[in-house]
């Protein structure tokens, strides 16, 4: 066996020579431009063709999950609008029924009223009853916060106790309510 010498020599120095220059490029890192970064790191996180259709899909239900949760706060949104609307409507027509019937409203209820429809109003003050000889005494059906929360009202009524401060219309204090809080009918009629 004959063992060549020259060849094993030729490759230790191409080592040698390869780690003189490491050692002498050391101190000098090579700078890359902003594409060479890019590309290089592109390089890195190359993805196989099923993990980057695994990655869209995913990404698609995320972006279809956002849309649907702001379509569910917009709806949200919309059914509380039309809840506030439909509660004033109930309490516009409770206060229109009573006026209708002839009995006494309070200034603020046939305000509301005024403000909110003003062609329900205008119906029905037409068509108040005027022949009532008993009309009733209503406390307002806005309460305090001009909404239509009657609960206090009611367990004050069935306990005997007045109604709220700012409240001069009260059923438990038998005293008719005073005359400016329902309109008289037109003489000539």
């Amino acid at each position: 066996m004959v063992i060549n010498f020259n060849a094993h020599i030729n490759r230790i120095d191409r080592i040698n020579n390869a780690i003189k220059e490491r050692r002498e490029n050391a101190g000098t890192a090579p700078t890359l431009t902003t594409s060479q970064f890019s590309q290089s790191q592109s390089t890195i996180f190359d993805m196989s063709p099923m993990a980057r259709q695994n990655m869209e899909q995913r990404t698609a239900k995320f972006e279809m999950l956002d849309r649907l949760r702001q379509d569910m706060e917009n709806a949200r949104e919309a059914a509380e609008a039309e809840a506030e609307y439909w509660e004033k409507m109930r309490i516009a027509m409770e206060i229109a029924r009573r006026i209708m019937r002839g009995d006494n409203v309070p200034p603020q209820d046939e305000s509301f009223l005024m403000e909110h429809n003003p062609g329900l109003y205008k119906l029905a003050t037409s068509l108040r009853d005027f022949t009532n000889d008993d009309p009733e005494d209503h406390d307002s059906l806005l309460g305090d916060q001009r909404e239509g929360n009657q609960l206090a009202d009611q367990i004050n009524a069935l306990m005997g106790t007045s109604a709220p401060s700012g409240d001069s219309s009260s059923s438990s204090s038998g005293s008719p309510a005073p005359a400016a809080s329902a309109p008289s009918a037109p003489s000539g009629y």
